[in-house]
């Protein structure tokens, strides 16, 4: 395939980003984004475009762990187009207000290993979106942040296109905060927590705890489906090395010889739960709190790449090592 990602496009800092996948799982998406539509460069708005088709779905959540089928034929088809607007009236807060549509195909045979996969079983389900989103960004860093906060809250109402179809109310809202201690010491939390205005959603759209960065440590593995949910974080960490930069000789490219590095150690706690998930009896995670604790040696380098080795204990009584590629608050 092909993706090609323009930051500055016509020299306007406007951006344009293109994906084509081809093969097993197909995909293509175009984003367009202006992001000064006045004078006091305060305005922007974008559209989005996407388009996939999926041979291999997860379809169904047993033991906490999606259960994927493969196929020669193609599954699961999706579609989506969206337009925004944006306000930006001072530099660490934005407004956006998006309106969307969403149509999904479903296969018979999806539909066999998951009835619940759509709402009353149905082979294609088309709905729109209305949103609005509020971002505040006082952090000193985005990549790792040592000082100040991040705030931000999405409402989203679903607008069913079949009269019969329900809609869903959602609203999410994520706080992170970051304070500073004595010495090389600092202390890191978060909060992240999601209301649905309806008790049971269908499948495809029931992802709570384990997908994204909404996880507690500890359940890597692990999936937990369902409508409500909320988890937080805490993180005290020491600052072992730096941060400073160190120089390579031999690499006569001037981007990639002055490699500034610090490294973290800490101790944290995680915790969440899931409200109304309606995953099958073998889910013991299903309405259960969860709860992680954990060493880990945090590793920032530039191009704001960082690279988190942690041992966890979760509530089961599991262990391990685990391997992340951003910091965890």
């Amino acid at each position: 395939g092909l993706f090609l990602q323009q930051e500055n496009f016509r020299g306007r800092l406007e951006k344009l980003h293109v994906k084509i996948r081809l093969g097993y799982q197909q995909e293509s998406s175009l984003l367009y984004e202006l992001p000064y539509l006045n004078k006091r460069k305060t305005i922007g708005a974008g559209m989005s475009l996407n388009y996939a088709r999926h041979r291999e779905v997860g379809y169904l959540t047993m033991e906490n762990r999606l259960k994927y089928h493969r196929a020669d034929d193609f599954l699961l088809e999706s579609f989506d187009a969206a337009i925004f607007l944006r306000l930006r009236p001072e530099i660490q807060i934005s407004h956006t207000w998006q309106a969307g549509f969403h149509q999904l195909s479903v296969s018979d045979r999806l539909l066999q290993l998951n009835p619940d996969y759509t709402t009353g079983s149905e082979k294609q389900v088309r709905f729109a979106e209305v949103s609005y989103l509020l971002r505040t960004d006082f952090r000193d860093q985005r990549s790792y942040p040592l000082k100040g906060w991040y705030a931000e809250g999405l409402v989203s109402q679903q607008i069913p296109w079949e009269k019969n179809d329900p809609a869903f109310l959602s609203v999410k809202l994520l706080f992170r905060g970051y304070v500073p201690l004595s010495g090389k010491w600092n202390l890191a939390g978060s909060v992240s927590s999601r209301i649905v205005s309806e008790g049971k959603l269908p499948f495809h759209l029931s992802r709570a705890l384990g997908y994204g960065r909404d996880y507690v440590r500890g359940y890597e593995y692990y999936v937990v489906d369902g409508g409500d949910y909320a988890v937080g974080k805490i993180n005290l960490r020491y600052c072992l090395l730096g941060p400073s930069v160190m120089n390579l000789r031999r690499l006569t490219a001037t981007q990639f010889n002055a490699v500034p590095y610090a490294v973290y150690t800490g101790v944290f706690f995680d915790g969440g739960k899931v409200w109304n998930s309606h995953g099958l009896p073998d889910n013991p995670l299903n309405r259960k709190f969860l709860g992680g604790a954990g060493l880990g040696v945090d590793f920032v380098t530039y191009y704001d790449k960082v690279f988190r080795v942690e041992f966890t204990l979760n509530a089961e009584g599991e262990s391990g090592f685990f391997l992340h590629f951003m910091a965890a608050i």
